[in-house]
């Protein structure tokens, strides 16, 4: 299961040059259950990724559609996402037309241009995987993955997220700009992008996913590793800029743990999984907007750990691995 993981991440890998990291913690987000909110600069590939992410799985056989785009403007109303009761004068009825949510990856595309009412609409949908209208809950499918893509804030015509809507993001994740030398790469072979995009070849079945869903169970989390989250958790609530991480960031962070483990082929966590997990899942739940801000709480939350927790996994997986 594990190889064709790998195996889509070299197909996305055909167009998006240079993201390695980047692409596996999407995918770590799918296998835990959660949803990415990419940010970044007009033009930095945020919309070539996620709609890349949608190409590598196998299109189901039941009626619903793998993949949909929504572009968010300024004039999108919430029926332009959810869908719309309409009434059927011949028949003296309603009838329910779903809108772009009803599929299993969603690419929500400048999330932030649209107006805080709207940004909302996913609300529901995003936490419990149902939709709600007209008093009238429609389920969506039981793989249900938004990808949502957004320009800083200081960009003229752009709207913060709710602090709610934010939180329904499993990661946060900067793009940041392209090496040199691969960028040099891409202007090279510009033309052929596009190509190397149609030619990416469907290798993940939505059964793939729920298989590892279930394996999640089953990758250990050492007492060091729990400890070191929960510790990060109340030392964010001491912070006077901050109103804390809560507790259900603290069981996401503990489950992308979890899967980022199952990626990279082991059934433990290690604490290079912890530190290099901790920016990208509680950098939007601090109380501020910066992800420079951010990253020094962060460090300043986690710092000490750097020393005591490498020694105390090390132990408790010397006794893992006898067991």
């Amino acid at each position: 299961m594990i190889s064709k993981i790998e195996e889509a991440i070299r197909e996305i890998e055909k167009v998006i040059r240079g993201k390695h990291e980047t692409i596996e913690l999407i995918f770590t987000a799918i296998i835990a259950g959660g949803h990415c909110l990419i940010e970044d600069l007009p033009g930095s590939g945020k919309t070539l990724l996620a709609k890349s992410i949608a190409k590598v799985f196998q299109k189901p056989e039941d009626d619903i559609p793998l993949f949909k785009r929504i572009q968010f403007t300024p004039d999108l109303l919430p029926s332009d996402i959810l869908g719309v009761n309409i009434y059927n004068q011949s028949l003296g009825e309603f009838r329910f037309i779903p809108g772009p949510i009803f599929t299993r990856v969603l690419l929500a595309d400048e999330i932030n241009r649209a107006g805080p009412k709207v940004q909302s609409a996913l609300l529901e949908a995003m936490a419990e995987s149902q939709v709600t209208i007209d008093n009238v809950t429609y389920k969506l499918p039981e793989l249900f993955f938004v990808i949502a893509t957004q320009n800083p804030l200081d960009i003229v015509g752009t709207h913060p997220l709710p602090i709610a809507q934010l939180d329904r993001f499993l990661l946060r994740i900067p793009l940041s700009y392209t090496d040199p030398d691969i960028e040099e790469q891409i202007l090279i072979e510009d033309y052929s992008i596009q190509e190397n995009f149609e030619n990416i070849k469907p290798v993940l079945s939505i059964q793939d996913i729920l298989a590892l869903r279930q394996e999640l169970k089953k990758v250990y989390v050492c007492s060091a590793i729990i400890k070191a989250i929960v510790e990060v958790g109340v030392r964010s609530r001491l912070e006077t800029f901050s109103y804390g991480i809560s507790t259900r960031a603290l069981v996401l962070l503990k489950r992308c743990l979890q899967a980022r483990a199952l990626i990279k082929g082991r059934n433990f966590v290690t604490d290079k999984d912890f530190f290099d997990l901790l920016f990208p899942v509680l950098n939007h739940r601090l109380g501020v907007r910066k992800m420079d801000e951010a990253k020094e709480a962060l460090k300043s939350f986690s710092s000490h750990l750097l020393k005591s927790l490498p020694n105390m996994v090390i132990e408790e997986l010397k006794e893992f691995r006898l067991s």
